[in-house]
């Protein structure tokens, strides 16, 4: 009977054993993904800012890249004094799920509204628009707008917008 307690206690020390071990694995394997990803490795920036490998400022090259890769193309339409585009910037944007679906099947591009060198893709897909930022989704082969929002999103329905 002792025996048998002894051969138990052993079997639950192994298996807590093996618990704590596979605890460690998993722990170690997810802190190198989240340091990764937060030096920019694998793509992943560390913020969203004009310089992120997922973001352009070129919108032209975005398009270009788009029809290169076979991607859509996504436009921000943004600029520096604009309260909710810098705060999409800060919390939407750099949102893993949302850098994942960005970098997987988008290219994409900031274009800022005061800058005159973007006058002609400002007028061809802002047009009328009431405000920025808005997200324009286009198809680089033609051109043709596929969706747009208008608006801060939270990242549930940015997610929702980008799918």
């Amino acid at each position: 009977m002792v025996m048998d307690k002894i051969r138990y206690l052993k079997a639950q020390m192994k298996a807590l054993l093996e618990c704590a071990i596979a605890s460690t694995v998993v722990i170690a394997i997810l802190s190198i993904g989240f340091s990764c990803r937060n030096r920019g490795i694998s793509g992943y920036p560390v913020s969203i800012t004009s310089d992120s490998p997922n973001w352009r400022t070129d919108s032209e090259d975005a398009i270009t890249k788009g029809e290169e890769e076979g991607k859509w193309v996504i436009l921000m339409f943004t600029a520096s004094w604009c309260g909710p585009c810098q705060q999409m910037k800060k919390n939407t944007l750099p949102h893993h799920d949302i850098e994942t679906v960005i970098y997987q099947y988008y290219v994409s591009s900031f274009v800022d509204v005061d800058d005159e060198s973007n006058n002609n893709i400002v007028s061809k897909y802002l047009g009328d628009s009431q405000g920025i930022p808005e997200f324009v989704i286009i198809n680089p082969y033609s051109g043709k707008v596929h969706k747009r929002t208008l608006g801060y999103q939270s990242v549930s329905a940015f997610s929702k917008f980008l799918l």
